[in-house]
């Protein structure tokens, strides 16, 4: 009997062993989903258009609430500008010209330890 016992206790050992690691992980918050975050940026390049300022620009994730104006002011043509770290997920996003166009992005991924560029033509 004792036997049997063992044996199946060093079945269950690997077992175990993997469930009081996944436990530990998650406790100490290092594979967290909250702790993967990308970097965002908008990109002018309507030096090579109709040469125009990007006046405003926001992001929310899908459904969610907008952010308002992430730039520190009008970005000229030929420009890049940091705007964010934003968590993992998917995200819409709007930006306004000088003379009044405006390009819309849908559902566009920002991973984890990635630069996202919203481009501006």
């Amino acid at each position: 009997m004792n036997q049997r016992i063992q044996g199946a206790a060093r079945r269950l050992l690997p077992l175990l062993l993997v469930t009081a690691a996944s436990t530990v992980l998650v406790g100490c918050g290092c594979c967290d989903p909250d702790d993967y975050w990308g970097n965002v940026f908008v990109d002018n390049y309507t030096d090579t258009t109709t040469v125009e300022f990007v006046e405003f620009f926001q992001i929310a994730p899908v459904g969610q609430p907008w952010t308002g104006n992430l730039l520190s002011g009008p970005l000229p043509p030929g420009s890049t500008e940091f705007v964010g770290t934003f968590h993992e997920d998917y995200y819409d996003a709007y930006a306004e010209l000088e003379f009044g166009d405006y390009v819309e992005w849908y559902e566009v991924f920002v991973g984890y330890g990635e630069d996202v560029y919203f481009e501006v033509y």
